[in-house]
């Protein structure tokens, strides 16, 4: 680094200024709070129908029209929406018994490989889903039952949660690139 950007890096340091990585990264953090909050009211509605549902087949032997198809479309929402928010925080099951052993410049580099393969799953499975979404719009496609409301709203909710992670993956691995390299603080996690 030449001795300009060293000082425009410390005057940043010194202000309290977050790096643009950082900025990055906070306007991900909303985009994935409000999908979880998106995907939250997705299991209270979902809770809600199921229960509309029992009640009026059991209490007055007429059940809620569609509960199954809306079921579905709102369970799609529920864990693709959900997706990025739970890798931000951490959420997903993670074994670090061996890794926690190792020295963090070679936990970094495991991170990055992480990082890299999950965004290599998840930019194919964006692109798959995204394909899927637009033929099922295109033709037309509905959910079978009885109020054959239209597939593609379902698969482009698919395909919201998965290029969200995927954006997410791409952000972190390129802060871990940059902490690992200029050997400095990544990006808050959380």
């Amino acid at each position: 680094m030449d001795g300009r950007r060293k000082q425009e890096k410390r005057k940043d340091q010194k202000d309290g200024s977050p790096s643009i990585w950082q900025r990055i990264f906070d306007v991900m953090s909303t985009v994935n709070k409000v999908q979880a909050i998106i995907s939250s009211i997705a299991v209270f509605v979902i809770m809600a129908l199921i229960s509309a549902d029992v009640v009026g087949r059991f209490l007055f032997n007429r059940p809620v029209m569609g509960t199954y198809e809306l079921g579905q479309m709102f369970m799609v929402c529920m864990v693709f929406l959900g997706l990025s928010y739970t890798q931000m925080v951490g959420g997903n099951v993670t074994v670090d018994t061996f890794t926690q052993r190792l020295n963090p410049r070679i936990r970094a580099a495991l991170s990055i490989f992480s990082n890299i393969v999950g965004l290599i799953i998840f930019a194919l499975m964006t692109h798959s889903s995204g394909h899927l979404a637009c033929i099922a719009l295109k033709n037309k496609r509905t959910v079978q039952g009885l109020l054959g409301m239209p597939l593609y709203p379902s698969k482009f909710l698919v395909t919201i949660g998965t290029a969200t992670l995927t954006l997410y993956f791409l952000i972190k691995l390129v802060s871990e690139i940059n902490a690992f390299v200029t050997k400095e603080k990544g990006i808050n996690a959380q």
